[in-house]
């Protein structure tokens, strides 16, 4: 099947923000068809979309009115998605990178990056969990440690290095 998108911004006055879109909504059908690649249109057309909320789990149909904007839309491949205690929305991105949702004042559709630089050890395909309060993230391979994000710092559990441990993302 398709995967779903997940709504990461919406901009000040487009026709999602008129129709309800909210910072989360997973996108599963366009017009009754599973997500396609892209979305195109011209202004003034209508299009139906349907969603699950984040927030409640709950499917609904939002209709909205296509117009023309500036900017563009950029593809951003998930592998995991997963939403904290304090309800951030955290991603793991396919190329190992985590995104976290932040709010930032007078704004609800703020994401932070998190990549090699800030201390996490990159693998592919992340699994995201919470336990005890602290953010877990693990790549799908046994080179690469597990992260853990506390009090805003990230550290890594270095990967074992007995050749028969078993590593695997179900350890989360």
């Amino acid at each position: 099947g398709s995967v779903p998108w997940v709504v990461a911004g919406i901009a000040d006055g487009s026709p999602a923000s008129h129709a309800g879109l909210r910072l989360g909504d997973l996108v599963l059908a366009v017009d009754g068809t599973p997500v396609p690649r892209s979305i195109t249109g011209v202004g003034g057309a209508s299009v139906e979309l349907t969603v699950v909320r984040r927030a409640t789990g709950d499917t609904t149909d939002i209709h909205l009115t296509r117009d023309d904007l500036s900017g563009g839309f950029a593809p951003c491949p998930v592998f995991d998605l997963f939403e904290d205690d304090d309800n951030h929305l955290w991603m793991g991105l396919y190329s190992g990178s985590l995104v976290m949702s932040i709010e930032i004042p007078g704004d609800d559709s703020g994401w932070r990056l998190f990549t090699a630089q800030d201390g996490i050890e990159q693998g592919e395909e992340p699994r995201i969990a919470q336990a005890h309060g602290d953010i877990w993230a693990v790549s799908n391979d046994a080179y690469h440690g597990v992260n853990r994000y506390h009090d805003g710092t990230w550290s890594v559990v270095p990967p074992s290095t007995e050749p028969w441990t078993p590593v695997h993302p179900s350890i989360l």
